[in-house]
């Protein structure tokens, strides 16, 4: 938005993980977000309207109802993205680096 709005430029690397607010004025989902029901139990993935809960799909609707899905594919993808972010996650917490220290020295220094 501040892109597109205020004609911000963004670095081509930046210290954030995703892809910005959805300010679609109807019910939709464009993004992947994990869970987390308790400190340090990652177990819930949202990725567009649907929900893997340990290894049990759920599709969300408008009113953020949840209903079980039979759907092995869309399942399958979903864990796939999902073990994406926690290798991600995992990567930060065991450098405590979200970018390069070259590139963070040449904006700091």
């Amino acid at each position: 938005m501040m892109q597109k709005q205020y004609k911000l430029t963004m670095p081509d690397t930046v210290a954030w993980i995703g892809s910005g607010l959805d300010t679609a004025t109807t019910f939709r989902n464009i993004h992947q977000y994990p869970l987390m029901q308790a400190k340090n139990t990652l177990v819930d993935f949202i990725s567009n309207n649907y929900l893997e809960n340990q290894e049990n799909l759920f599709k969300i609707y408008p009113n953020l109802f949840i209903e079980p899905e039979k759907n092995d594919s869309i399942l399958s993808t979903i864990q796939q993205q999902f073990n994406q972010y926690k290798q991600k996650n995992a990567q930060f917490v065991n450098h405590l680096k979200l970018i390069p220290e070259k590139l963070f020295k040449r904006h700091t220094e």
